[in-house]
């Protein structure tokens, strides 16, 4: 699947101007701007005209002073800023999440169920009954003249067991009408409780177990979690099986990386110019690489179940490299001080890099590469007795030991498919340093 990522980082603003005012003793205060472009060029204007007879009294000012040393401050610090967001973008890759910590939640998460009201009033009572029936009694037949204990006595016993069945009857209504009402609450509840459980145990397993589903969305909503300095488009196939990523980043045109720095004067002024070759080169270098990571982190963030991304960068017709990157590995890296440019080579990788530049490959010639440099990643996972040689190193052992033709036999398939790499078993890497020691060319 596809997904655009525009570009969110805004560039150099093309001009910072302050206000300020100043004193004239003839014609009291006035009112000037001055103005900084990002090609370094200063202005002044002093109420609104670019020319004034008072611009020398607006520079001899205090105000105008401070005002060039923040509009200067600024304009260098944004310069700096835009620079550093192309650069830096290894260092601002995500970090993704280690498995147990989302095995953890998956076991932390609990089933809530609804906890019943006990039903609290109290069951009538014949000597609560008896006793109200008395007091109606001694109501009922009050009397100043005579005793009336055989009359209350008789009321008693002639109401009490219909009211005693009556106040029962009422009593296990109003508990049924209860219990009835926690059954339909309780129901009700635990549904909803039920829901939420197994949505969230859903959510915490797609991320765990990198549900197909739960990735394509997770893939979508990358242009709102990335933040670039350009345009790109990523498409990416995702293997749930083998829990790899392959993606392919494209820029639609040559990225536009900046060439200036900033030089600051005595003055308090500042000075934009190009940058050196080597210093825009490796600066484009630590941009494309850098992408890399960034790019790297988000699509390991997707789920734990990514545990290997294949990145390939591409310009129309032409590739700037390919990359494969494990999970293990990338999560242990100290992200913050990454150098791109070393750290890349560390990994099985397709680039043609020369005189501290990457040089674009055709995309047919990229493609085989790729396929070769996936072989031989795939090959190095499963034995431990593998290495990697480049071909140069492989047929320098060639010329020098005797039988080796396993060696030999990778060497010329190497060479017909074009392949600049072989794996080959570790004893020659050992042969090789054996070389290398003596300088046996």
């Amino acid at each position: 699947m596809r997904v655009n990522i525009s570009k969110s980082i805004q560039g150099v603003p093309s001009t910072i101007s302050r206000n300020f005012t100043f004193n004239t003793r003839s014609y009291g205060m006035m009112r000037a701007t001055i103005y900084l472009s990002s090609n370094g060029e200063y202005s002044l204007k002093v109420n609104g005209l670019t020319y004034s007879q008072y611009e020398d009294s607006a520079k001899r000012s205090a105000q105008y002073k401070s005002s060039l040393l923040q509009i200067s401050s600024e304009m260098q610090k944004a310069i700096y800023d835009y620079n550093e967001s192309f650069v830096q973008l290894a260092q601002r890759a995500p970090r993704p999440i280690h498995r147990t910590v989302i095995e953890e939640q998956l076991n932390r998460l609990v089933l809530k169920r609804y906890k019943r009201d006990t039903f609290n009033l109290p069951q009538p009572s014949k000597l609560d009954i008896e006793a109200e029936l008395k007091e109606e009694a001694h109501a009922k037949f009050f009397s100043v003249w005579k005793s009336n204990t055989s009359q209350i006595d008789q009321y008693v016993s002639d109401h009490i067991e219909n009211e005693y069945n009556q106040r029962i009857a009422n009593w296990d209504e109003l508990k049924e009408y209860h219990e009835f009402i926690q059954d339909h609450l309780e129901q009700l509840n635990n549904k909803q409780f039920q829901s939420e459980y197994n949505a969230a145990k859903k959510k915490i397993e797609d991320e765990l177990y990198g549900d197909v589903a739960f990735v394509h969305k997770k893939i979508n909503e990358l242009p709102s979690k990335c933040s670039l300095p350009f345009d790109i488009s990523l498409e990416c196939d995702y293997d749930k099986k083998n829990g790899i990523i392959d993606a392919v980043a494209s820029f639609p045109t040559s990225p536009d990386i900046p060439n200036v720095k900033v030089t600051t004067f005595a003055s308090g002024k500042i000075g934009i110019k190009e940058k050196l070759k080597r210093e825009a080169d490796a600066d484009k270098t630590n941009t494309l690489l850098g992408l890399s990571y960034y790019l790297a982190g988000h699509l390991f963030s997707l789920s734990v179940n990514i545990n290997i991304v294949r990145l390939s960068l591409k310009i129309r017709y032409h590739a700037y490299y390919w990359v494969e990157f494990d999970r293990k590995s990338f999560t242990r890296k100290s992200l913050y001080g990454i150098s791109p440019l070393q750290d890349f080579f560390q990994h099985p990788n397709v680039i043609d890099f020369k005189k501290s530049n990457i040089e674009l490959i055709a995309e047919d010639v990229f493609n085989l590469r790729v396929k070769n440099a996936i072989k031989v990643a795939d090959a190095l996972a499963g034995n431990n007795d593998l290495t990697v040689l480049s071909l140069k190193e492989a047929e320098k052992i060639c010329k020098i030991i005797e039988g080796g033709d396993d060696l030999k036999k990778a060497v010329k398939e190497a060479k017909a498919e074009h392949a600049n790499i072989i794996v080959a078993n570790k004893r020659y890497q050992v042969i090789l340093n054996e070389l290398n020691s003596i300088d046996i060319d």
